[in-house]
């Protein structure tokens, strides 16, 4: 609220309470000395006070009813609103898991690449070795078992991945 709203309100209830206060010498001041004629003044408004108790309670039970339809709006825009995070989370897991799939399987295969690597490293070593006359017999022995080692390791491999 503003600094005016709330100047408006203390003017008014300052009003009020002022009202209240000086009520007896209002009355007394209009001719109404006598205390039984003062309530009879007062008797004449009775129709008016029952009106607006009954104003009253009217828009308070306007007021309940505007109160509850705006909190079931509000709960059911918080249930739409969740169901379209839940959704929106769902989507976003799965395309996390997809993500996750996807660098699993780039993992396997250059892990097979690297096995290939090795494996065509290994023979040109070898054909390389053979070739040359002064090649140590016991390097191109280590290289044959490394060559089967990794043709091995890369049946293995590809089985695992693509035939599991």
């Amino acid at each position: 609220m503003t600094r005016w709203n709330w100047v408006t309100i203390g003017c008014c209830c300052v009003t009020m309470l002022a009202l209240w206060w000086f009520t007896p010498e209002i009355i007394s001041c209009l001719g109404f000395s006598a205390t039984s004629t003062q309530g009879q003044f007062g008797d004449q408004f009775g129709f008016y006070n029952a009106l607006a108790s009954s104003l009253t309670i009217i828009l308070l039970a306007v007021a309940t009813i505007y109160q509850h339809r705006q909190f079931e709006t509000q709960q059911r825009e918080y249930q739409e609103l969740y169901a379209a995070e839940r959704i929106r989370a769902d989507q976003d897991f799965r395309r996390m898991e997809m993500q996750a799939e996807m660098i699993n399987e780039q993992k396997q295969a250059n892990r097979i690449a690297l096995l290939h690597l090795r494996v065509k490293n290994e023979r040109e070593f070898l054909t390389y070795h053979k070739a040359e006359s002064h090649a140590n017999p016991d390097e191109i022995e280590d290289a044959k078992k490394n060559l089967d080692k990794f043709e091995k390791q890369i049946k293995d491999e590809f089985n695992r991945v693509f035939v599991a």
